[in-house]
C-alpha cells in the first residue's frame, strides 16, 4: 500500500510548503507516513535558515513557555524524497525547484518538518480588539527573546503570511514563522552593527550588503520594514554601538508594528505614536535593561493605550477556536422550496387590523448577516 505524503500546499519567496509532510529519504530522518499534524517547508541546502533556527532553538530552551509559544521552529529536518503523485503543483522558486511529478531524493534541498498551525495572520478575521491583544503579546514576547549573553534572532520578514495563528485551549496566540531572511545578532557584542553585517553576508537576500539593502528599500511595498528602514539609516549615520544595541533589541517589534500599520488603517496615527516612543528610547536610553522594561511597559499601557485598548470580554461569551476565524467559508446555496403552502410570517403583535394595508418594508432596512459576521469573536489573547 502506497503511503500518502507530500501534497503541495503553498509557496513563498524562499520556500514551498507541503502537507502532509514530504517523506524523509532513508536514513536521514523519521518515518513521516500518516503524520497529519506537521508540514514540510522545503528550502535549499545552502539556505542559512537551518543554522539560524538551530540558534533560535537554543535561545528558546531557556525562556518561559509564555514566550516560547510565540515562535515556530522545526521539529526535525532531513533530505526530502518526492514521489510521483506527491507534488501536485510546480514549486519553481529562485533556488527551490520541484516540478510536478518529481521523483526521488533531493540532497540539494532540506525538508524542515514543522508543527501545523491553524492559519496565518493575513487570513485572521477576528475582531480588532482581539487582534490588537494578540499583536501586543507577540511584541512583548519578542522583547524577551534573548539568551543570557544577549543573543537574539531578528525575524526581518514579518508580513501577515509569516505570522502563525496558534490555537490554545482558551484563546489564540500569534507566533513568528518562516525564518528564511532572519539574522542572528548579539546585542551585547562590542560592535553589533559589524556582527549583523557579517551574518547578513551569509544570506543571498542581502547579497548587496545589509546597509545598502535598507538604503534602497521601497517601504511602501515592504510594509514590514516601514519602521525598521528609517531607523536603520539613522543608526548608520550615528555610527554608535550603544544605539545599534538598542535598535536591534526593538527590531522585531518595529517589524510587527509595520504589519499592523498596513492592516489596521484606522490605527495608523496611533501606531506612529508608538513607534515614535520606541525611536526616542533607542536614541536616549543607554541601558538595555531600562530600554527593555520601558518598551514592554508601554506595550502594556501608556502610549499604546491609543492602539491597544480592548474592552473586557463579556461574561459568558463563548470561546471560538481560531479555525473558525480564518476567513469565511462560502455560504451554501439555500435549497429550492418544492410545493407546499406559501405563507407570510409576522412578528407577534405586528399584524395590522383588518382593512389596514400592511406597510412595505424596505430591503435596506433589513440587517444582512453573513456566516462570518454572525460568529462571535474569540476571547482575548492576553
Amino acid at each position: 500500500m502506497r503511503k500518502k505524503a507530500g501534497a503541495f500546499f503553498a509557496k513563498g519567496a524562499d520556500t514551498c510548503v507541503y502537507t502532509p509532510p514530504v517523506t524523509c529519504a532513508a536514513g536521514t530522518g523519521p518515518d513521516l507516513s500518516g503524520n497529519v499534524n506537521s508540514v514540510s517547508r522545503i528550502v535549499h541546502s545552502s539556505d542559512p535558515e537551518v543554522g539560524t533556527q538551530d540558534r533560535l532553538k537554543v535561545i528558546l530552551e531557556n525562556v518561559p513557555d509564555v514566550v516560547k509559544r510565540h515562535f515556530v521552529v522545526y521539529d526535525t529536518h532531513c533530505i526530502p524524497e518526492f514521489r510521483a503523485p506527491d507534488s501536485t503543483e510546480d514549486c519553481m522558486l529562485k533556488r527551490v525547484k520541484v516540478p510536478t511529478g518529481t521523483v526521488g531524493a533531493r540532497p540539494d534541498l532540506v525538508n524542515l518538518v514543522t508543527k501545523k498551525f491553524a492559519g496565518s495572520f493575513d487570513r485572521l478575521v477576528g475582531t480588532l480588539n482581539n487582534r490588537t491583544d494578540a499583536i501586543r503579546d507577540l511584541c512583548v514576547a519578542c522583547m524577551n527573546l534573548y539568551d543570557s549573553s544577549g543573543g537574539t534572532v531578528l525575524h526581518m520578514d514579518t508580513h501577515g503570511g509569516n505570522i502563525a495563528v496558534i490555537q490554545t485551549p482558551f484563546a489564540y496566540v500569534l507566533a513568528l514563522n518562516d525564518w528564511g531572511r532572519s539574522l542572528y545578532v548579539n546585542v551585547n557584542s562590542e560592535d553589533p552593527h559589524e556582527f549583523v553585517k557579517f551574518e547578513a553576508d551569509k544570506n543571498a537576500v542581502y547579497s548587496r550588503g545589509i546597509d545598502n539593502y535598507f538604503a534602497t528599500l521601497d517601504t511602501d511595498y515592504y510594509y514590514q520594514y516601514k519602521f525598521i528602514a528609517p531607523m536603520w539609516k539613522q543608526c548608520v549615520q550615528w555610527n554608535d554601538a550603544g544605539r545599534w544595541r538598542a535598535f536591534f533589541m526593538c527590531v522585531n517589534v518595529l517589524g510587527i508594528l509595520g504589519l499592523w500599520y498596513e492592516v489596521a488603517v484606522p490605527q495608523q496615527k496611533s501606531t506612529r505614536e508608538v513607534v515614535d516612543f520606541i525611536y526616542n528610547q533607542i536614541e536616549t536610553t543607554g541601558d538595555l535593561n531600562i530600554l527593555q522594561a520601558s518598551v514592554i511597559a508601554e506595550l502594556k499601557r501608556g502610549v499604546v493605550a491609543y492602539l491597544f485598548a480592548p474592552p473586557a470580554r463579556p461574561p459568558g461569551a463563548p470561546i471560538i477556536p481560531p479555525s473558525r476565524l480564518l476567513g469565511p467559508l462560502p455560504a451554501a446555496p439555500a435549497p429550492a422550496r418544492k410545493g407546499g403552502r406559501k405563507t407570510r410570517r409576522f412578528t407577534r403583535g405586528s399584524r395590522p387590523p383588518p382593512g389596514v394595508p400592511r406597510p412595505k418594508r424596505s430591503r435596506s432596512s433589513r440587517p444582512l448577516r453573513s456566516r462570518a459576521s454572525s460568529a462571535r469573536s474569540p476571547p482575548s489573547a492576553s
